[in-house]
């Protein structure tokens, strides 16, 4: 019975790894072709791949538009995601994930089929730091009683309130809503 247990959990945590396909001709050559723009460093070609607004690690602002992502290229193309890129095989690397796309390795970076960059699981040093520098403006700007947490999960408005969820840290959130017409 145990055994049966410890075989379920890992068919269970393996199961998005069953779904992955080889990767089809005709995507692998797209995905090729990209390999060659980030190798050249082709901001403009890569830019165009973008689906825009292109979501970053919240509160990272997401990418808005093609000139605000060859502004932002260095940050969210860092030399760890670029080798990954550059070092990967279209053939052995990449794989066809039904409807969720096309991902690189275990899902560092994912592109639909039409070849647009939908997904970025990677944070460079300089988003990292960016991201840590907005947590902590964001510590200092909200009510004391709610400025103790690792980090912001979500902050959404209604028409009549604003609600904040927070990381504290040990599976533990907090929920806090407000009148919108309060800071």
């Amino acid at each position: 019975m145990k055994n049966i247990k410890i075989f379920l959990a890992i068919l269970i945590l393996c199961s998005p790894l069953l779904h992955a396909q080889d990767l089809k001709p005709e995507y692998q050559k797209f995905i090729s072709k990209f390999i060659l723009e980030v190798k050249t460093g082709d901001k403009e070609a890569i830019s165009k791949r973008i689906k825009f607004p292109f979501k970053r690690d919240y509160p990272i602002p997401s990418v808005k538009d093609k000139a605000d992502f060859i502004k932002r290229y260095n940050q969210i193309f860092d030399k760890v995601l670029i080798e990954k890129i550059t070092k990967s095989d279209p053939e052995k690397d990449w794989s066809e994930v039904g409807w969720r796309g096309i991902m690189l390795n275990r899902g560092d970076m994912w592109i639909d089929i039409d070849g647009r960059i939908i997904s970025i699981n990677n944070q460079s040093e300089e988003e990292l730091k960016l991201k840590n520098s907005l947590i902590a403006k964001q510590k200092k700007s909200v009510n004391t009683s709610i400025s103790n947490f690792k980090e912001p999960v979500a902050i959404l408005e209604t028409s009549k309130f604003r609600i904040r969820i927070d990381d504290l840290g040990n599976d533990n959130y907090r929920y806090a809503s407000w009148s919108i017409k309060r800071k």
